[in-house]
C-alpha cells in the first residue's frame, strides 16, 4: 500500500522582542495527517517542535539563554551545549556532522492517536523530519 505523511505547521511564537525573555526560541505546533492515495487525508496526531535559533544574536541574546526557561529545557541545553562557549558540544558535533545551519530543532512531543501507534508511523515521521 502506497502512503505518505504530511505535517501542517502553524507558528505560535508571536511575541515581540521586547516582551520576550528568550526571543530566540520558536514553538511550532502542527498536525500530522496520513494519506494512502485512495482516501482523504486523516489526522492521526499532533507534533510540537522547538526551534532554537541564532537570529537574535544581534540583539544581545545567546543560544544558551533560549534553554534557560525551565528545568527541562536547561537540562537539554546542558546536554548539548558547551556552557563556556554557548556552542554545540564538540562530541555531539562530531556525531551529527557539519552543518551550515546553526539552529537547533528539538522534537518536543509527538502524539499519535492510539489506533495509529506501533505501526511504524512514528518512525516515518522522524525520518521525514
Amino acid at each position: 500500500m502506497e502512503h505518505y505523511f504530511h505535517v501542517d505547521y502553524k507558528f505560535t511564537h508571536c511575541l515581540e522582542l521586547e516582551n520576550s525573555e528568550s526571543p530566540n526560541v520558536d514553538e511550532l505546533q502542527g498536525e500530522i495527517f496520513y494519506n494512502d492515495y485512495e482516501n482523504d487525508s486523516v489526522k492521526i496526531g499532533n507534533i510540537e517542535l522547538h526551534l532554537y535559533n541564532y537570529a537574535f544574536f544581534d540583539y544581545g541574546f545567546n543560544l544558551y539563554q533560549a534553554f534557560d526557561r525551565s528545568m527541562n529545557t536547561i537540562n537539554l541545553g546542558n546536554a548539548i551545549l558547551d556552557y563556556e562557549t554557548g556552542e554545540l558540544k564538540e562530541e555531539l558535533g562530531n556525531e551529527i556532522g557539519l552543518s551550515f545551519d546553526s539552529n537547533i530543532l528539538v522534537i518536543q512531543e509527538i502524539i499519535l492517536q492510539p489506533q495509529y501507534r506501533n505501526k511504524g508511523y512514528g518512525k516515518e515521521i522522524l525520518n521525514g523530519i
